[in-house]
């Protein structure tokens, strides 16, 4: 097993800044600090290994860690935090959710997505878990990054114990397989909380597919003009999985690609009808066609007439 402990006591100023950063980036997620440069800043973390999961304990000054996509595109790390308040403060937002602790909350988040952490923790829970081993136990984890855990309430105190009793287990507390079988036991326990948040909060996650469906639908409008336009790009420009995003398509009874293809002919149909192009040609190459004839076929399969006819008799 693998201990270590990490503090800024002995450094000032920019390079206890560095140091930090460096800090969090090989035990926790590369990511950008911000720090007050009058203040004294000071932080320590410190943890060890249990089976797969790293348990850090992280106590600091006021400070930001910021994940750009950036990070995200030159970092192979695609881990998930389990975050706990134990004393402190902190403002965790990711995918457009924020998530305000105090004492007793829980959060996850996820490496291979960009956030931003306010952070004035006193002390915190931080337990690094394999994307896979999460994945194996419940595949729609991903939608329940950044909702709070309330860890005084029903399930989310006992995930409370059991991630300050992971912190305890250490060499001399109890042996490897102890350790080991104790990992595997906070990961059934943490996919059953969140499985169980996943079905109370059904009405919100309706509303939260709303707003991902209509942000992906206007992405889809900026970028008809480009002919590869496709799911993947759009869910890495939004920040979600391909299943995220064609789940929240699903709610609409629809798919990713046939919505980019209704969005390029309804655009194109108001071209040619707006007279906003002289050529039919500018209406297919504007609207991520590179093939007038494909264009042409699926334009009067669409709306029963053919382009020239709409611009002929257009307004």
């Amino acid at each position: 097993m693998t201990n270590f402990d990490y503090s800024t006591r002995s450094l000032r100023g920019e390079k206890c800044h560095d140091y930090w950063s460096s800090i969090i980036a090989e035990r926790l997620i590369p990511a950008a600090g911000r720090f007050d440069r009058a203040s004294d800043f000071q932080a320590s973390l410190s943890g060890h290994e249990l089976g797969p999961l790293t348990v850090c304990r992280l106590s600091a000054n006021e400070h930001e860690f910021r994940r750009t996509a950036s990070h995200v595109r030159t970092s192979t790390q695609d881990d998930i935090v389990f975050a706990l308040m134990q004393a402190g403060s902190a403002k965790m937002s990711q995918n457009g959710v924020d998530a305000v602790l105090g004492a007793g909350d829980i959060v996850l988040y996820d490496s291979a997505r960009p956030f931003e952490h306010h952070l004035s923790p006193e002390s915190m829970l931080l337990i690094r878990i394999g994307r896979r081993h999460l994945a194996a136990r419940f595949p729609r984890f991903e939608d329940m990054m950044s909702i709070q855990i309330d860890g005084h309430q029903s399930i989310g105190r006992v995930l409370r114990c059991m991630a300050e009793e992971a912190w305890h287990l250490d060499d001399d507390a109890a042996p490897g397989p102890c350790r080991s079988r104790f990992a595997w036991s906070f990961l059934d326990m943490l996919s059953a909380c969140l499985e169980r948040m996943a079905g109370d909060l059904r009405q919100p996650e309706s509303a939260r597919y709303r707003k991902l469906f209509l942000k992906a639908q206007s992405h889809i409008s900026e970028r008809l003009h480009e002919v590869g336009l496709c799911a993947e790009d759009i869910a890495d420009a939004l920040y979600v999985s391909s299943r995220t995003l064609a789940r929240a398509f699903a709610h609409h009874d629809c798919s990713v690609s046939k919505s980019i293809w209704e969005l390029r002919l309804k655009s194109g149909y108001a071209l040619l009808n707006e007279r906003r192009v002289a050529q039919i040609s500018d209406a297919a190459f504007q609207t991520g066609f590179n093939d007038l004839s494909h264009f042409s076929r699926l334009f009067k399969r669409r709306f029963g007439k053919r382009p020239s006819d709409v611009l002929r008799s257009g307004a």
